[in-house]
């Protein structure tokens, strides 16, 4: 392996592992602490988030005016033995603290209930009212949308074309000890790594006040931080190796499972004995790259981070109460042009607390199901959740020209044309995001694709040495070409 691909994965599974992972007696108290709101079988989190946007990129300007006019509350109860859930979402005005209901979140184990009725009408006042209303109408009397666990997996099964993956992610979203599970496997790992590996590492970050544990941090303090876990971390590779192969089970495998990738084939844990081996070889060759590469990249975080800052505690009250405050300085600049992407402020806080049985209280009438909902938007679900994970797929907003395959990991804005009252997309891009070459016949002055060995040629306009074509002009090439007109959306595939 180069010493580079070896350096690389080094540092993915590092980021895993967390920067927190120190053993200085403030560190452990906090980690501690952690373990034991994680290990809360029924509780109640309260808690409310302000976010104060002073610039934000383009297209941004709807989530200023919300964020300016509202700051949002939230109560959650949850049973994770019986699998239940009770969650309410408010908006409070900032200007006079009154406080609407937004959304309603139930779970009985077995079926999902959403209310929307608040949202709907939040919406309404920083979007389209038109399209607000028509929402409303297709509710009807019905103040419940319900997903039971049959339906979810029904369409978990369309979107990703996997029965046994789909029945994975429904016990995930219903079935909560399989979340805890994987929550406990997490603070194994890192309690294992705290014992075995970071046993006489300090990050110096985390303060303790009795029971009350904070740490600062800025951008410009971040990347010291980060060299000297990841040089401590060269300097035990040896002691990490089990902690790497922990990270690949926890994290890695499940996620490429997602993706409908069998990991096992990768060998990814045969690679972390190479890695191993290779670094325990040569420690002080990758300490060196390793300085190197983020003394060159010290100037660039700053300029893309600038003054960014996070103020964090947690804190255990006399009354059994686990209380959370982040404050977050945020300020992000386009690397090129130094234009600011976002500058702002987020501030939040929690209190998470044991509770006693309780039960969520079920609608019996008012609600319809996401599938009769799906139906009364004119949504076919076998069309809508058509997606070929190769890329093979590509949906498109053609009001704003959003477009994103069907994989979902590539995206981009495409610039589309309306001619003579019809929709024509840009070629190229477009079949970018197929996996199609689109080809050009200088001769013909025409476009074509290869497909199966033959050359299929599209009518198209040029425009500005671009290529467009009609929507449907594609299903030549062998694609189902769908139009969603409430939400006049594209999907090709």
């Amino acid at each position: 392996m180069k010493c580079k691909k070896a350096f690389s994965l080094l540092l993915a599974l590092l980021m895993l592992i967390s920067v927190t992972t120190a053993c200085s007696k403030a560190e452990w108290g906090y980690f501690n602490l952690s373990k034991e709101i994680s290990q809360l079988e029924r509780y109640a989190t309260v808690g409310e988030f302000d976010i104060n946007i002073d610039e934000i990129d383009s297209g941004g300007e709807v989530y200023k005016k919300l964020f300016d006019k509202y700051s949002f509350m939230y109560e959650i109860k949850v049973d994770m033995k019986n699998f239940i859930i009770d969650c309410d979402y408010y908006a409070k005005d900032k200007a006079n603290g009154h406080i609407i209901s937004v959304m309603n979140l139930k779970c009985d184990g077995n079926n999902y209930y959403v209310k929307l009725d608040g949202f709907i009408n939040l919406i309404a006042d920083f979007t389209d009212i038109e399209e607000s209303n028509n929402l409303s109408e297709i509710m009807g009397d019905a103040e419940y949308i319900s997903c039971s666990k049959e339906e979810l997996t029904e369409l978990l099964a369309l979107a990703y074309g996997d029965d046994d993956l789909a029945e994975q992610m429904t016990s995930l979203y219903f079935n909560f000890g399989t979340s805890a599970k994987q929550n406990s496997k997490y603070l194994k790992l890192i309690e294992d790594a705290m014992k075995n590996v970071y046993d006489n590492y300090e990050t110096g970050l985390i303060k303790q006040n009795g029971n009350k544990y904070s740490f600062s941090l800025t951008a410009e303090e971040a990347l010291p931080v980060l060299i000297s876990f990841v040089n401590y971390s060269i300097d035990n590779i040896e002691k990490l190796g089990p902690t790497l192969k922990s990270a690949i089970d926890i994290f890695i495998n499940p996620l490429f499972t997602a993706l409908g990738i069998r990991s096992e084939d990768l060998n990814l844990k045969d690679g972390v004995d190479i890695i191993v081996t290779e670094i325990g070889a040569n420690k002080e060759e990758f300490k060196e790259q390793f300085n190197e590469m983020f003394a060159l990249n010290e100037k660039e975080l700053k300029a893309v981070m600038g003054n960014s800052k996070i103020d964090y505690t947690l804190e255990k009250t006399s009354d059994n109460k686990y209380n959370q405050t982040i404050n977050l300085v945020l300020n992000f600049n386009d690397r090129d042009t130094n234009f600011a992407i976002f500058k702002g402020k987020i501030k939040a806080n929690t209190s998470t607390y044991a509770i006693n049985p309780f039960s969520v209280e079920i609608p019996e009438e008012k609600t319809i199901s996401v599938n009769a909902l799906m139906k009364e938007l004119g949504i076919d679900p076998d069309i809508y959740f058509a997606t070929d994970f190769t890329g093979k797929s590509v949906t498109i907003d053609l009001d704003s020209g959003f477009a994103f395959s069907g994989s979902g990991f590539n995206e981009t804005v495409v610039n589309v044309k309306i001619i003579n009252g019809a929709s024509y997309l840009p070629l190229r891009a477009v079949g970018e995001l197929l996996g199609e070459d689109v080809m050009w016949d200088n001769d013909k002055k025409q476009p074509y694709i290869v497909k199966n060995g033959n050359s299929i040629y599209l009518n198209a306009k040029v425009i500005g040495n671009a290529s467009y074509v009609p929507m449907r002009e594609l299903e030549k090439v062998g694609y189902t070409v769908y139009w969603e007109a409430q939400t006049n959306m594209v999907k090709i595939f």
